[in-house]
């Protein structure tokens, strides 16, 4: 507080100091003063530096009075407005870092007066004087309370050791509960994998290699050579010599016949579905593989296979001769024909 007073307050040796009032009008003084003569200072400096530009470039008259001016008188009064904006400019500084200084002055002066008018007065104690003794039962009642301290101290670092071997022994806990937890989940799921195993291996053995075989049956009774598989994920591949061709690179006409032969199997092994649809599969056959998925189509139906099949094509020649060759099962049904002429079957 006394450095920031002596910052603020100037003021001589042999003087009596000035009050904080005193000292901020002087300041505010200062402060107009310095303003003053920084405005004076950069006004010289303005007008000598305008009288310098125009003296810049020769000429036979002076630029503010017109008057005769002969050179040596030019680069005279030249080199005289030169020094005085110099000169000016100088003025400014100096004046500038007055008005810093005065401004430092007053925001000391401000902080100080805040800061005294937070004080209040002291008040006279209303208590009686505890006499003599007071200072030494004071120091008693002192040493008692840091003796009280650095028990209570103790004690809370006790009770936070407590607090933190009870969550170790919690955590602990819930880590053995977890471990217990995912040993049942690890029985359980080994005990259903085993029988997701057993009834795996049933279905293979019970449905899917009986199709496989089926497939490739009928596949044989088609082409005359065996070959397409039905893979347990259900991926159709057609073994050609040592190259094992999937069902995208399989010739058009493969790639039809080997689609209908395997959703009419599975359709009757896997699910129980009142009847399958068919649309034109006949498309992209030779004449004699055409006739040859047609029958095998109305074979299924004929054999129980699936309980209908309904096909929808433009080969109406192939379509009659299988109505006229089986007419308990096979029906023609014209699409734009008038429902009188239209004929149905079970």
């Amino acid at each position: 507080l006394t450095a920031e007073v002596g910052r603020a307050v100037r003021h001589e040796a042999q003087a009596a100091p000035p009050s904080l009032d005193e000292a901020r009008l002087e300041a505010e003084a200062d402060l107009n003063a310095a303003r003053s003569a920084s405005a004076e200072a950069e006004l010289s400096t303005a007008r000598a530096a305008t009288g310098a530009e125009l003296l810049a470039s020769p000429t036979d008259a002076c630029p503010t009075c017109l008057s005769p001016l002969d050179e040596h008188e030019r680069l005279a009064a030249l080199t005289a407005h030169g020094e005085t904006v110099a000169r000016s400019r100088t003025d400014n500084d100096r004046a500038m870092t007055l008005v810093t200084d005065a401004q430092e002055r007053l925001r000391t002066i401000a902080g100080l007066t805040r800061r005294l008018d937070r004080l209040h007065a002291p008040v006279e104690p209303m208590e009686p004087d505890p006499g003599p003794d007071a200072a030494a039962v004071l120091e008693r009642l002192r040493l008692r309370d840091s003796e009280l301290a650095e028990r209570l101290g103790e004690a809370r670092a006790h009770l936070e050791a407590a607090e933190t071997t009870r969550a170790e022994a919690r955590a602990d806990a819930n880590e053995a509960a977890r471990l217990g937890q995912a040993a049942r989940e690890e029985l359980l799921l080994e005990t259903t994998a085993a029988m997701l195993e057993n009834i795996a291996d049933r279905y293979l053995s019970e449905r899917i290699e009986p199709l496989t075989e089926d497939v490739a049956s009928r596949w044989k009774l088609l082409f005359g050579t065996e070959g397409l598989t039905l893979g347990p994920g259900g991926e159709i591949t057609l073994r050609r010599g040592n190259i094992d061709l999937e069902l995208q690179d399989m010739s058009g006409g493969e790639r039809a016949i080997a689609n209908v032969i395997v959703r009419l199997l599975v359709s009757a092994a896997a699910t129980r579905l009142p009847s399958v649809w068919f649309d034109e599969p006949l498309e992209h056959l030779d004449p004699r593989r055409r006739a040859g998925v047609a029958a095998s189509l109305l074979q299924a139906v004929v054999a129980g296979t699936v309980p209908q099949v309904v096909v929808t094509t433009y080969e109406e020649g192939i379509a009659r001769r299988l109505a006229l060759a089986a007419p308990k099962v096979a029906a023609v049904v014209f699409a734009e024909a008038p429902e009188a002429e239209q004929q149905f079957s079970r």
